[in-house]
């Protein structure tokens, strides 16, 4: 019933207004998190539903994903394997919007803070945002 009622979501809005919103999220996270001045893991050919980001030295993933979820209610995954505690992984697909993106970016950059990692700019939610609408008005690469 679950899958039936998300496709007919899926299907209401199109395919143009889908791949439209999932390469804007992706442009958001990406810009979002290099204005943080965090590394992307993947840095070429991004995956348009998530986005892995690098721990800065001394950063354990585990700790800073721990905070999100106990102080923002936000949750993300840490990478796989080896990555493990060197990577955090921000989800940006299906059911996530814009404004659901800017909450995990804000618990991602305030959990890297109490971990001691700085940020390298204050007004990454707004570069995020404009990211987003830029992608959004401009479409997605075919």
């Amino acid at each position: 019933m679950g899958l039936n009622e998300r496709l007919e979501i899926f299907m209401e809005a199109g395919l143009e207004s889908v791949f439209r919103k999932q390469w804007a999220l992706c442009c958001m996270a990406r810009s979002g998190v290099l204005s943080m001045g965090l590394e992307l893991y993947a840095p070429y050919a991004p995956a348009w539903g998530v986005t892995s980001v690098r721990m800065p030295e001394g950063i354990n993933s585990s700790q800073v994903l721990a905070e999100a979820a106990a102080r923002f209610n936000v949750i993300m995954a840490a990478g796989q394997g080896e990555s493990a505690e060197l990577v955090v992984r921000i989800g940006h697909m299906g059911g996530v919007d814009w404004a659901d993106l800017a909450a995990g970016l804000h618990a991602l950059a305030e959990s890297c803070k109490s971990a001691g990692a700085p940020i390298a700019s204050p007004d990454y939610l707004e570069q995020s945002l404009a990211a987003y609408w830029q992608a959004w008005n401009d479409g997605y690469p075919e």
